[in-house]
């Protein structure tokens, strides 16, 4: 089979299963006793405002906050009843988004191996416990900026290897 066509049913195969992974906790999460109600909350700061807002009013403790507004920015630019489903599904397209960039980042860096050792190094990466709600039980089950703070991280941490091993960014 050619190389192309194996590297992009990895790819597939990594997306499918890193969404599907995430999506069978969905149901539960959006039941389940988590943070949903801070994060209307904070959807609800957002809505209606140019860019991200750090202040929040008609909460316990009113004022400005540190927590990271942009997954709840995005979510308020929707109507309403899509707020909790859009950022449940941020969450797990960015967990998704990271582990495709983990396994190109091993197909880059270590360019001899079997692309099947690419394939499981991230599929153990994607479905690490820790960020699954086994674990780490708010990262998944309630609309944060978790997974969009792993995304973002990993993106700098490719990007500063790419200019050590390769001279700059090209």
């Amino acid at each position: 089979m050619p190389a192309m066509i194996v590297l992009l049913i990895h790819g597939a195969l990594l997306t499918i299963v890193t969404v599907l992974t995430r999506f069978a906790f969905l149901t539960g999460a959006m039941t389940a006793s988590s943070d949903n109600v801070g994060s209307i909350r904070m959807t609800e700061a957002q809505k209606g405002h140019g860019w991200l807002r750090f202040d929040v009013s008609h909460g316990v403790f009113e004022g400005t906050y540190g927590y990271p507004p942009f997954v709840f920015w995005l979510a308020s630019r929707l109507p309403q009843r899509f707020w909790t489903r859009a950022r449940y599904w941020m969450n797990y397209l960015a967990d998704t988004a990271t582990t495709l960039l983990v396994w190109m980042a091993i197909l880059w860096l270590v360019p001899t191996q079997p692309p099947e050792i690419a394939l499981l190094a991230a599929l153990a990466f994607g479905l690490n416990p820790l960020f699954l709600p086994t674990v780490e039980h708010a990262r998944i089950t309630a609309p944060n900026a978790r997974s969009l703070g792993l995304l973002l991280n990993t993106i700098w941490i490719g990007l500063l290897v790419m200019c050590i091993a390769g001279g700059g960014v090209r």
